[in-house]
């Protein structure tokens, strides 16, 4: 990176630890289990390396560049991450409390490996095994996952993923930004990412359970219902986190009643929505089977309804039951007490999508 310093010292895991680095290129190097604990790195370039079980407790990383680099397991509670950089960096897997100060820093770009990393210690070596020495430059990144390879005492083999696993790493992964964000009080961030470990969520079919980290295939019926109603929830509400996409449905489900009401006064007999206006006599209504069925008994007299009541009968149905001055009988019945259910819980998400927005402030 231009204006950085190549790191001159010893290539230890243990040689940066309590120390002072400005402007220092650690860029393209196995830094596997290096110790920057309580140091300061400031405007330093760690991109493109592999800081898998790095420990950055209590380090001042402000500025600092991450792009690329593996972050497997690496330790950053209590860290300053400030308008730090981690554009496609891999993430899963690191350790992060909520006091990690992550102001500015960017964080939600980040790339997953393509294949499982596993990681276990050991101090002997195997033929079967890359060796890379600490401190050598490496390849790239992105490459790491093709081969099992030990650095040190640090081995990592790697499996292959599928779609939903995949999607997961994603899940969990915004799950612990969520937590980070929240710490830090910035509460944008906090919902954007609650919302992409739905997502995501959704995505892996809950293969496996968030928090005990079991398969749930045994009870595939259940697995299913409970994917498919997460499809739903985003679709109709964002997971009642999306107040437009809330209003949205509504407006989709006050339209297809309305089309449903007009359908039904137009082809049934014995179906249909009567309406009184106040002084009518409700003795005198007369139901048609056109789509003038919808009639208006004012004054004893029998004229058709107007899109405009049709289009209050809709909107009063939203928010009670038994709309004032409209009969429905026969099919319209049910249809409107569903409407009304309906209506009643996407209001409900809606106050509650809207009170979060405000409580995140």
């Amino acid at each position: 990176m231009s204006g950085k310093v190549s790191y001159s010292g010893p290539w230890s895991p243990e040689a940066f630890t309590g120390r002072v680095f400005s402007g220092i290129d650690f860029s393209k190097r196995s830094l596997v289990g290096a110790n920057f604990s309580n140091s300061v790195c400031k405007d330093c370039d760690f991109s493109d390396s592999d800081l898998s079980h790095a420990n950055f407790t209590n380090a001042d990383l402000y500025r600092s560049d991450f792009t690329r680099a593996i972050m497997y397991a690496a330790k950053i509670s209590d860290a300053n991450l400030t308008r730090a950089i981690f554009f496609e960096s891999y993430i899963y897997g690191w350790l992060p409390n909520g006091s990690t100060n992550i102001t500015y820093a960017r964080l939600l770009q980040f790339s997953l490996e393509r294949r499982r990393r596993s990681g276990v210690v050991t101090s002997e070596a195997s033929p079967n095994v890359r060796s890379i020495i600490f401190g050598d430059e490496i390849g790239r990144t992105e490459d790491l996952c093709r081969t099992d390879y030990q650095v040190g005492i640090h081995r990592y083999t790697f499996s292959n993923l599928d779609r939903k696993e995949l999607a997961m790493e994603r899940s969990q992964i915004f799950n612990r930004l969520k937590w980070m964000y929240r710490g830090n009080h910035v509460g944008d961030a906090a919902m954007h990412c609650l919302y992409y470990e739905h997502y995501y969520l959704t995505r892996s079919s809950y293969r496996y359970s968030p928090l005990a980290g079991v398969e749930v295939r045994g009870d595939r019926p259940k697995t299913t219902l409970r994917t498919f109603g997460s499809y739903i929830a985003e679709i109709v509400s964002g997971y009642g986190l999306r107040p437009l996409r809330i209003l949205r449905s509504l407006t989709v489900l006050f339209t297809l009643f309305i089309l449903a009401t007009i359908s039904i006064n137009t082809v049934s007999s014995s179906s249909g929505v009567q309406y009184h206006p106040a002084g009518s006599d409700a003795s005198s209504t007369v139901v048609s089977g056109s789509i003038k069925t919808l009639n208006l008994v004012d004054n004893n007299s029998v004229g058709t309804l107007g899109l405009h009541i049709v289009f209050y009968y809709g909107l009063k149905s939203m928010v009670t039951p038994d709309p004032a001055g409209f009969v429905s009988h026969g099919l319209m019945m049910p249809i409107s007490l569903v409407y009304f259910a309906l209506s009643l819980a996407l209001f409900a998400l809606l106050f509650s999508s809207i009170f979060l927005r405000l409580l995140k402030e």
